[in-house]
């Protein structure tokens, strides 16, 4: 294009003016994509940060894109000194376009890995432990105290046997106690988890401290579970004193004193059966189901992180302004 020509002439240039509607064109294809994925699960999934960053580049586009055509219209109507301004505004409206197409292209990635169903998921599990932690938190103290009164009948037993039986109980609510440790563990790490967070921490090509501690905890839940699960076996040793094949009567002051402890046993083994049995599902599922979010989550930033727009062709009609 000859460099003597005005401004007016240069956009009225037929080649020109259909190199200048062809970046037009890529910037409505996107906002027509932009428009379909703001309406999408992966979109309504992420936090509001990251709803907004997305928004704010969808902006930034239309602006631009705005700003191109009045500047286009002013060199038209014969009042542009120069093109200066035009190729400013074309190149704004290229790289919004290309930042559009990156956020666009990621969250598309999430939406093709369908990681808003597994972090539901996951979130589902964790709902569940939290629900029912309340429950086995309180067994945990009815086995401590347990624990504390059969340590003060094993100082009262006088004969061996009865000696031995009740050490052995003792000995077996201590093993009970030991999963809980572990339990509190998981359930402190996992209580503060956001689905919304992890989706917008992906998104953004990184991993927000709090899912990360998240992960960290529960992949304990399985070994957590498992060890509930055995506990129903592991009170064995304080059940027998409840079948009285051993008289501890020497124990205790009186026989309700002896009664209280039993009942209290019994109680235990029931929640055992039940609660805690119910508890033992629910950290395998949390364990299992954060263990497949995480993979999930881990591949899709990987895919995240490769998405890079590419540089518009349109770009060609740079070198004829």
């Amino acid at each position: 294009m000859a460099t003597s020509q005005t401004p007016q002439q240069i956009v009225e240039d037929r080649k020109v003016a259909g190199l200048l509607d062809d970046p037009v064109d890529d910037c409505l294809d996107a906002d027509k994509t932009a428009k379909k994925i703001s309406t999408g699960q992966v979109f309504r999934a992420i936090d509001s940060k990251s709803q907004s960053a997305f928004n704010t580049t969808w902006d930034a586009l239309l602006s631009a894109v705005d700003a191109s055509e009045t500047e286009r219209d002013v060199c038209l109507k014969g009042k542009a000194r120069d093109t200066r301004k035009l190729k400013t505004c074309l190149q704004t409206q290229l790289d919004t376009l290309s930042a559009l197409e990156e956020s666009v292209g990621r969250m598309e990635v999430l939406e093709d890995a369908a990681v808003e169903a597994v972090t539901t998921t996951a979130l589902a599990s964790i709902t569940l432990v939290l629900g029912i932690w309340p429950k086995v938190a309180i067994l945990q103290k009815d086995l401590e105290d347990v624990r504390k009164q059969l340590e003060k009948a094993i100082l009262a037993a006088l004969d061996a046997k009865v000696k031995a039986s009740v050490s052995a109980a003792a000995a077996a609510i201590g093993i009970c106690l030991t999963p809980f440790g572990a339990a509190v563990a998981v359930t402190g790490g996992i209580a503060l988890f956001l689905g919304k967070q992890a989706l917008g921490a992906v998104l953004n090509g990184n991993e927000d401290s709090t899912v990360k501690k998240t992960w960290s905890a529960a992949s304990g839940a399985v070994s957590v579970s498992k060890s509930l699960f055995g506990l129903s076996d592991a009170i064995g040793p304080a059940m027998i004193l409840v079948t009285g094949a051993v008289d501890i009567g020497e124990c205790f002051a009186n026989e309700r004193e002896k009664t209280d402890l039993l009942d209290r046993i019994k109680v235990l083994k029931r929640a055992f059966d039940t609660t805690v049995a119910q508890a033992a599902r629910d950290f395998d599922t949390l364990g299992k189901a954060c263990a497949e979010a995480q993979a999930a989550l881990a591949k899709a930033m990987a895919a995240v992180k490769a998405v890079r727009a590419a540089k518009p062709a349109s770009a060609a009609v740079m070198r004829y302004l």
